[in-house]
């Protein structure tokens, strides 16, 4: 019997501290003390209750059971341009909202009320204040906690904080220290707002620099003053000298052009250093262009062919009533339709010399052709060649040469 009496003081007990957690319902508790008939020996409880119910404040953020808390330090310390962060909470019930007073410059709350935090950067030297006070619920409302007081003491700092740019931002955390709008890590110059840029590495910034690539050429005569490997651009074409095939875009590569740098010419046929459009003797035989029917030729044609005898076939070539047809009509190397390469030379007497692989130097004109000197026996030689066979009559021993 009295273990069951035991009990039911027990359940009692875990009914009122049950009743105490929910304030909205306060008028629940007094019926039953009042009404229920399970409430056996209620009188015991006539000085117990008005006790607990006088006494306690669980379901509130009010008064002792509820209130703000950290567990950093308060006061709190820093030093001026520091990085700070606060973190705190509320023992007892959760509150869902918090009023934070007092931020000085530079310190913020985050708004939240799960992880409530006060961070930024520390103001000046000094001591500041902040009241926090929780609440119930959202908004400020509903019951709140007593105002939780943090203080922070703010110190000069121990190393002098440099903004070169006065923009308040201290140069250690600021990303572009001398604010002319390129950050620091690109800011070949971050100190200097009148420089970002030295392309040539040499410590003077591009717009001091009367030479950025530092090619030795002034920029204002650098075709490419931020390029060391060029400088010149001939034909305005966008493309530097040294890597254009075409320097003065004539359509001659210069590799072909004796005139690299003059439209105007790329040939220099005798060598002058005068181009053929402007040169009146292209050739350099002594004769005017004007006059010479070979003016790229100095080689002039030998007076046995300038003859009625001889006849111009075109490209070079000749036929000669008696000496046949061949090819080139000046002194040296000449292609004869039937000896083949001989090299001509013209004497006074208007005879020529002319070399023959085999048979070495031969002399004729056209007063003794068929009839040949041959200069290595002392002999003649009458020529029988056809185009089908070269063959020679040889009078020194009456007999035929055939080749």
């Amino acid at each position: 019997m009295q273990l069951i009496q035991f009990r039911k003081k027990i359940s009692w007990f875990a009914i009122i501290l049950l009743l105490q957690r929910f304030p909205t319902i306060p008028w629940i508790k007094g019926a039953i003390f009042t009404f229920s008939s399970l409430a056996e020996k209620i009188w015991t409880w006539k000085v117990v209750l008005p006790s607990i119910a006088a006494t306690g404040s669980w379901h509130s953020l009010s008064g002792a059971s509820s209130y703000v808390d950290s567990s950093q330090a308060n006061p709190a310390y820093g030093e001026e341009g520091d990085s700070f962060e606060f973190f705190f909470f509320t023992r007892g019930y959760r509150a869902d909202s918090y009023q934070v007073s007092g931020l000085p410059s530079g310190l913020t709350y985050n708004g939240s009320s799960s992880v409530p935090t006060i961070s930024g950067t520390l103001p000046n030297a000094g001591t500041y204040n902040i009241s926090i006070k929780g609440y119930r619920f959202s908004n400020f409302a509903g019951a709140s906690t007593s105002t939780y007081n943090l203080t922070i003491n703010v110190d000069e700092p121990s190393t002098p904080i440099t903004d070169s740019d006065n923009d308040g931002i201290a140069d250690e955390v600021d990303t572009d220290d001398d604010n002319d709008g390129v950050l620091d890590s690109s800011d070949a110059f971050p100190l200097d707002d009148s420089e970002h840029l030295d392309t040539d590495g040499d410590g003077t910034g591009n717009n001091s620099d009367t030479d950025d690539d530092g090619d030795g050429v002034p920029d204002s005569s650098d075709a490419f003053p931020l390029q060391a490997s060029e400088y010149l651009d001939t034909d305005g074409d966008g493309l530097g000298n040294n890597s254009d095939l075409d320097d003065d875009g004539d359509g001659v590569l210069d590799s072909s052009d004796a005139f690299p740098l003059d439209d105007s010419e790329y040939i220099d046929t005798d060598g002058d250093g005068t181009g053929n459009n402007a040169d009146t003797d292209d050739d350099g035989d002594g004769i005017l262009d004007s006059s010479d029917a070979f003016p790229l030729d100095a080689a002039e044609p030998l007076n046995i062919w300038n003859d009625s005898n001889t006849t111009d076939l075109g490209s070079g070539w000749y036929k000669s009533d008696w000496f046949g047809y061949f090819f080139s009509n000046t002194s040296g190397w000449c292609f004869h339709s039937i000896h083949g390469w001989i090299y001509i030379i013209e004497d006074s007497e208007s005879g020529i010399w002319f070399y023959e692989s085999t048979l070495g130097w031969l002399y004729t004109s056209k007063s003794l052709y068929p009839f040949i000197y041959q200069n290595s026996s002392g002999n003649w030689l009458y020529d029988l060649s056809t185009f089908d066979e070269r063959k020679f009559w040889s009078y020194a021993d009456s007999s035929t040469i055939s080749l």
